[in-house]
């Protein structure tokens, strides 16, 4: 059993071992962290707004064979942001000059795009829009231009055009283009993207997506890099100066303690051809050992279903439901405490008594294929003395399972597509960098990103 200590403040802070292998560079980004208020909004935000990615999953039509299916063009960073709301953000420079836009980090799907001045039905969004006019070097893609039929369910009445559809509420469409983005300290010309002029449900969190997805639109396909990297600083970190690495290039190595695990094959069809599959095999809950059965351990290439997917953009770990009764009944046997109504979003929750200092709570591993992926207190409950609750951030699905970005807190994760494989090993993901100037061939991009932290549509300075 693993002690879990309350801390004063509403959420509790844990330390880990510091990342090696990266020098150091200062940054002067302030943040807050959430409030417990704070998390429960955004769940429920996520979970009644945005759908999270399951909601994706619903069956969609066919799409005619010469099509390539969906995903999410890559856009690139100058900062790493993390919102109140558990998204983490990138800053880049689109067009010539460069003009700041903020986008959602997505390493799910594999597509790049923006809102644009030029929007008819426009959200709110951090940053300026994005204006084609101001750029020297916005070219739209022709339909006849090989890249037109690889866009998000492609249409050519007269401009390349591309749709996106999320959920009900949350969708872009736009104009296929090409433009020059600044990443990091590089500027790379020509990188296919879409500038949204009908968009909506991204109120406040980004300008648009960064996708970092397996298809042909992502950047790192666009780029031909084969491996990249996210370190995201915890929710509870509480110092008022922070930097989170993001890096892409071939380069990238984590140190020798490091595990792998290799990624499982995708099926066909989108938005599957998409994801980073990985083999859960089993969950160890403290003394008890709960195998996953073949929902989680396994995909199923007839009907694009099971298997388990890692998600940046999703909070919580979602497993099949089977599975997750098996894991929340482990919780349940071994935590010394009564059960209590949990609030909007959350499924298990534990009542803390109001002067609780400290509560014992079960070891979590996650057994993958080849790894095991040991997991803080931190990154599997959620404590508030105010409120006097304990909660798991873990819940159900139907046909896919979902390993979420709270259980990556002070992670240093390395995708290596070269291998096939992805990587990981505990991290201080808070401390600081220094972009290093590898050659082009080698790093891409090595980014000292700041995190900050926004609420929805209020940003926190």
């Amino acid at each position: 059993m693993l002690l879990l200590l309350i801390s004063s403040s509403s959420l509790l802070p844990l330390a880990f071992s510091s990342l090696t292998g990266l020098a150091q560079i200062r940054s002067s980004a302030k943040f807050r962290a959430p409030s417990w208020k704070q998390i429960k909004e955004a769940v429920s935000f996520l979970n009644n707004v945005v759908g999270l990615l399951t909601n994706l999953l619903s069956p969609r039509q066919p799409q005619p064979s010469n099509i390539t299916q969906l995903g999410r063009i890559s856009s690139t960073s100058n900062a790493l942001t993390r919102l109140n709301v558990p998204f983490y953000t990138v800053d880049v420079g689109i067009g010539s000059p460069p003009q700041p836009t903020t986008l959602l980090l997505d390493v799910a799907l594999d597509f790049v795009w923006t809102q644009c001045r030029t929007c008819t039905l426009c959200f709110k969004q951090p940053s300026p829009n994005f204006d084609p006019s101001k750029s020297k070097t916005y070219s739209k893609i022709p339909c006849k231009d090989n890249l037109c039929p690889q866009a998000p369910s492609p249409s050519c009445p007269a401009d390349c055009l591309y749709d996106v559809e999320y959920d009900t509420d949350l969708w872009t469409r736009g104009v296929m283009a090409t433009e020059t983005f600044a990443l990091g300290s590089a500027s790379f010309p020509n990188l296919a993207f879409g500038c949204g002029t009908n968009n909506s449900g991204f109120n406040g969190i980004a300008s648009g997506v960064m996708g970092l997805g397996r298809g042909s639109l992502s950047l790192t396909s666009q780029l031909k890099v084969s491996k990249f990297s996210h370190c995201f600083v915890s929710y509870y970190d509480n110092t008022s100066v922070v930097s989170s690495p993001f890096m892409i290039g071939d380069s990238i190595s984590l140190s020798p303690s490091a595990l792998s695990t290799p990624f499982v094959k995708n099926p066909t069809m989108y938005p599957f051809s998409s994801f980073y599959y990985l083999s859960l095999t089993a969950v160890t809950v403290g003394t008890t050992l709960v195998p996953m059965p073949s929902t989680v351990t396994e995909v199923n290439y007839v009907a694009d279903t099971g298997g388990l997917v890692i998600d940046a953009t999703t909070p919580f770990t979602y497993l099949d439901d089977p599975a997750y009764k098996a894991v929340r009944q482990a919780f349940v046997s071994q935590i010394k405490l009564p059960l209590t109504a949990a609030p909007d979003g959350f499924d298990l929750c534990f009542a803390l008594s109001p002067n609780v200092e400290s509560v014992e709570v079960p070891d979590v591993v996650f057994h993958f294929q080849g790894a095991d992926m040991a997991l803080p207190p931190k990154n599997v409950f959620i404590a508030d003395r105010a409120d006097g609750l304990l909660c798991l951030m873990m819940g159900n699905s139907t046909g896919i399972s979902v390993l979420g970005n709270f259980q990556l807190q002070n992670m240093h994760v390395l995708y290596d597509l070269g291998k096939q494989a992805l990587s990981f090993e505990p991290a201080q993901c808070s401390m600081s960098y220094k972009t290093h100037a590898w050659p082009l061939s080698y790093v891409l991009l090595c980014v000292c990103v700041c995190a900050c932290f926004t609420f929805v549509n209020a940003w926190s300075a």
